[in-house]
């Protein structure tokens, strides 16, 4: 079998090896490749829901302690004294209540005797954007209500 020069550049480019696949085969490990990567949090898609929605400010703001999943994981998260938060620890997140959250993100981790790793944030966002962060965190991050007693 021959291999077509698309065949062999995408296989080597996605894989570092050289391998002559068919077209369908190609195909699928294109397939199979692109569902296993990690998304692209800089492409447009990740922004549409821009500032309102909590995400922007999210993806703007948040990625480089809470990493870009909210698992604590983000870039900037091994130079600080204290992990940031797992944000999809759904036990730890339930047991807030979204008046806790909001006080976390607007006045800072001191405010609720929690890391001065984590700033207040009342000098960058407004009530209602530290809202939508809040919300973010709970549908989009978390996925979780609180589940306690108010």
């Amino acid at each position: 079998m021959n291999c077509q020069p698309i065949q062999l550049f995408l296989f080597t480019a996605m894989f570092g090896s050289v391998l002559c696949l068919s077209a369908p085969a190609m195909s699928q490990v294109i397939l199979l490749a692109a569902a296993d990567k990690e998304p692209d949090y800089t492409s447009q898609q990740a922004w549409q829901g821009g500032m309102q929605s909590g995400a922007g400010n999210f993806m703007a703001n948040c990625v480089s302690c809470h990493g870009p999943e909210g698992k604590g994981d983000g870039v900037l998260a091994d130079s600080l004294d204290v992990k940031p938060k797992d944000l999809t620890n759904k036990p730890i997140i339930s047991a807030r209540t979204d008046e806790y959250l909001f006080k976390v993100i607007k006045n800072g981790g001191v405010s609720v005797g929690l890391s001065e790793s984590m700033p207040p944030w009342s000098t960058t966002f407004s009530d209602k954007e530290i809202r939508n962060l809040v919300q973010h965190i709970r549908t989009d991050i978390c996925k979780c209500e609180y589940s306690g007693k108010k």
